[in-house]
């Protein structure tokens, strides 16, 4: 899901995520990072495949075997046809997520073919694509999403942008704060209806892997609980509306499921009535991923979240724990801590498998961290590279948390 979440509010994390998954808002690309090994021999095998016919009539018969079968290895791939992953990507998702239930997302993608000079395709070694986006979905508690997009890189890769509109209507259930769980054990349920906007726009420093950028959000939002509960911070109509001044550092290998890199951002977030906001408050999220290869078959990722809002926040606005087998708003405050670590066995060029674990905790005060609730994952899972020339992995990840167990499809990394 990792493919990454809108940090500036709860409200446009759940729409965007549901709504166009891979293609996030804040998945960043890579400088000029060397591939590992696997990704590096399979685009030098790529390139030359372009350049000149198959030698034998074996390999034209294996090249025309049809536009999903990927000529170097005959195995199923979306990119197989386009040339450098450019072209028309569908994708129709089933979804789970335990606060929201079962569901299906249904998404197109017009991923642009390059110009310019940088690196050797979309998302290996190079720029990241340029991409076009629509989608939507529904879950079995009601909860339904939709959104619409672009994402643009110009020039050679100096500055990108990203603008999308999303509306739902989002159900889930308030426990209190990480500190301060809520006297009911079932928690409150409560219905959120919003549209929206995310507009951001980073700029490349130099020929570094810095990037300076802002965004904005605005939510025009309504909340409701299914019972009178004056002791609810917000209900009713209100808009949300911020600015965020961005700090990056993205040396990846890899947009979608990275083996190698650095990546760190630190976001600062004023929400103001000056820019449309209900509320006056700021937030300030940082985090860090960082994908260390092991000679050839190994990879381990580390993440760190850190994530602190002001009093006068909604709740919907306030970050949560993050962590597959963790339903999304069940550990909430105005500061969360939140660790992950996920080891990578590559079985060959397409296959992987994986385990993870992590922590999180949230709480309305810093000095109260110690004593909230403690969120905890563990699990196991597989990948599969389904569109080569994007370096774009899919799989299932099982995973158990405090509350239950269960399954996720993921698209990209799960960060």
């Amino acid at each position: 899901m990792s493919k990454r979440q809108v940090n500036s509010s709860f409200v446009l994390v759940v729409v965007l995520v549901v709504s166009v998954g891979a293609f996030s808002a804040e998945t960043e690309a890579p400088t000029e990072a060397p591939a590992p090994p696997t990704t590096r021999d399979l685009e030098a095998e790529a390139a030359s495949s372009t350049e000149d016919e198959p030698a034998s009539a074996d390999e034209k018969k294996k090249k025309k075997g049809g536009r999903l079968r990927d000529p170097l290895d005959g195995k199923f791939d979306l990119t197989a046809g386009s040339k450098r992953g450019s072209g028309w990507l569908p994708l129709a998702i089933p979804f789970n997520e335990p606060a929201l239930g079962v569901g299906l997302v249904a998404a197109l993608a017009y991923i642009h073919p390059q110009k310019g000079s940088s690196g050797g395709g979309p998302g290996l070694s190079g720029r990241p694509p340029t991409v076009t986006f629509g989608g939507g979905g529904a879950t079995t508690n009601g909860t339904w999403a939709a959104a619409a997009g672009h994402y643009h890189v110009f020039g050679d890769d100096k500055a990108r942008y990203l603008g999308a509109v999303a509306a739902g209507s989002v159900n889930l259930t308030f426990y209190g704060f990480g500190d301060q769980p809520s006297d009911k054990d079932d928690g409150l349920d409560f219905t959120i209806d919003l549209v929206g906007t995310v507009q951001n726009l980073r700029f490349r420093i130099g020929d570094s892997g810095f990037f300076l950028g802002l965004r904005y959000v605005f939510a025009a939002t309504e909340t409701t609980f299914d019972l009178d509960v004056p002791e609810v911070p917000l209900t009713g109509d209100s808009n949300l509306a911020g600015l965020t001044a961005l700090l990056g550092f993205d040396n990846r290998d890899n947009i979608f499921t990275p083996s190698s890199g650095l990546e760190i951002d630190l976001d600062i977030s004023w929400f103001n009535e000056a820019v449309g906001s209900d509320f006056n408050f700021e937030r300030v999220d940082a985090f860090f991923r960082y994908y260390l290869p092991i000679k050839k078959k190994f990879v381990l990722g580390f993440r760190v979240d850190v994530d602190a809002a002001g009093d006068d926040a909604p709740f919907y606005a306030l970050p949560f724990v993050v962590l597959r087998g963790v339903p999304i708003f069940r550990y909430l405050g105005n500061y969360v801590v939140t660790l992950e670590i996920e080891p990578r066995y590559k079985i060959d060029g397409r296959w992987s498998v994986l385990a993870f674990t992590g922590q999180g905790r949230a709480a309305r005060e810093w000095d109260q961290m110690s004593d909230a609730e403690h969120a905890y994952n563990y699990g196991v899972g597989f990948r599969y590279l389904i569109a080569r020339k994007l370096g774009l992995g899919v799989g299932l990840d099982i995973a158990v948390g405090p509350e239950e167990t269960a399954p996720y499809l993921i698209i990209g990394s799960a960060w």
